[in-house]
């Protein structure tokens, strides 16, 4: 006895698609990504996605509904999410091993580039493990004064190395 009321499993996303859904959402990035909530947002929301998914549609040919458009999305945001996640924690070890090669692809770039402000989050002067885009953090910057003192404690010289504006202590032993 055949069931009917299965539904029928779509094909797979090919690479074209993914960037022609990536593109599509590009073009309404300002809609796609609000992060407001009342009625009128959702409403012009739901009407941006059922847009994009006419779009693959009819494009590609394959019948992709608003549910699976923005499934697809959403998948491909906590995947970048993820790799960079990745590329941080590599940046930030320290120790003997092998680094793990992880990179993201030119569709997982365009992506960063929408939600980059929830992959990367806000900047913070504050932050104990602040990355800059160099691998070192003294890498670039112009050292304008350095002077050596001693501690109140007298167990340790303290060096204070001033860097633009900011200012580093590195206490040697």
């Amino acid at each position: 006895m055949e069931n009917d009321n299965k539904k029928k499993r779509n094909a797979n996303y090919s690479k074209q698609e993914m960037e022609l859904l990536i593109d599509l959402i590009i073009e309404k990035k300002n809609i796609v990504e609000n992060k407001k909530s009342d009625a009128v947002h959702w409403q012009e929301k739901h009407q941006t996605w059922s847009e994009i998914a006419r779009a693959m549609t009819a494009t590609t040919g394959i019948d992709r509904d608003v549910k699976s458009v923005k499934g697809k999305y959403d998948q491909i945001k906590k995947e970048v999410r993820k790799k960079n996640s990745k590329i941080r924690m590599n940046a930030l070890k320290t120790g003997g091993g092998p680094v793990e090669d992880v990179s993201l692809t030119p569709i997982e770039e365009k992506v960063k580039g929408l939600i980059l402000l929830s992959v990367v989050g806000m900047p913070s002067t504050y932050d104990s493990d602040v990355i800059t885009h160099s691998d070192s953090l003294l890498t670039g910057l112009a050292v304008t004064d350095v002077e050596a003192t001693t501690s109140t404690s007298g167990l340790s010289p303290t060096r204070n190395v001033v860097l633009a504006s900011t200012s580093v202590d590195a206490r040697t032993r």
